[in-house]
């Protein structure tokens, strides 16, 4: 009688072998991995053992806000001094004395409509401070035009006759 599975050639050993072969270099590959990982890591210890470890500086202190007059002093102080004030187009500027910076530090710009004042903070002063104020100790300073500071600098540097 004819079988079929008998007349059928033996199956090859090859693949048997490359199966080997794949479990081997996984096994192998996997033990120089941890063998890398664990020098890898007795050398980063050994570096950290070496250098000394620096102090973590800590972060700058913030530095203080500027102190602002309230706007209700600023007005007390203008009122009190306003008769100074040299007014170009209903508008003058004046500066401040500030405790924290211990100078005149805090530029205001006021505007005169009627018997309204209105105050706006400016970052620097359009026109020159009054370099001889009646009270170098008042709170405040004026500023002057430039013709009248170019006057007056032109009378103080005048040449002698």
């Amino acid at each position: 009688m004819n079988d079929p599975k008998s007349k059928r050639e033996p199956l090859s050993k090859t693949p048997s072998w490359i199966m080997l072969g794949i479990v081997i270099g996984a096994v192998l590959g996997t033990a120089a991995q941890t063998q890398w990982q664990k020098r890898e890591q007795a050398r980063a210890e050994a570096a950290q053992k070496a250098a000394p470890v620096p102090k973590p500086e800590p972060p700058p202190a913030p530095k203080p806000e500027p102190v602002h007059l309230p706007l209700t002093e600023m007005e007390a102080v203008f009122e009190k001094w306003a008769e100074d004030a040299d007014w170009v187009h209903d508008v003058t500027q004046v500066a401040f004395w500030n405790p924290v910076t211990n100078q005149y530090s805090e530029y205001v710009e006021v505007l005169r409509n009627g018997e309204d004042l209105y105050f706006r903070s400016v970052p620097k002063l359009t026109r020159p401070l009054i370099d001889q104020p009646k009270d170098p100790n008042a709170p405040i300073r004026f500023t002057e035009t430039e013709e009248e500071h170019a006057k007056k600098s032109r009378w103080i540097f005048a040449p002698a006759p």
